[in-house]
């Protein structure tokens, strides 16, 4: 959970953007795949909307599955002058971490 939380307080410096806060959350096997588990936190982060954008891009160069779920921006306010206007970004992000092939079937003999 720490790679995650380091990886989301990284690029919202590289971005320039606020990190209001980053909550963890569920750390489970993924429902999809048993082979993976699913690390989720949820955060909040205020900036221009370029910020956020410039945010979002740099996850993508990340060296790991990640999934931005459940994002939302609210204009908290105006810009003045050169300044752009201030945007709340709240959104929650999954990354995926390889368990191994075995790991089923490891649980499975653990019961």
């Amino acid at each position: 959970m720490s790679d995650l939380m380091r990886i989301v307080s990284n690029e919202t410096k590289v971005a320039g953007s606020s990190l209001v806060g980053v909550t963890p959350k569920t750390q489970e096997v993924s429902k999809v795949a048993s082979e993976f588990e699913e690390l989720n936190v949820s955060l909040e982060l205020n900036g221009s909307f370029v910020q956020h954008m410039i945010f979002l891009s740099n996850l993508t160069k990340v060296n790991q599955i990640l999934i931005v779920k459940n994002f939302d921006f609210s204009h908290v306010r105006d810009g003045k002058g050169d300044d752009p206007a201030v945007v709340k970004m709240v959104a929650d992000i999954v990354a995926l971490r390889y368990r191994g092939t075995n790991s089923e079937s490891k649980t499975e003999k653990a019961k």
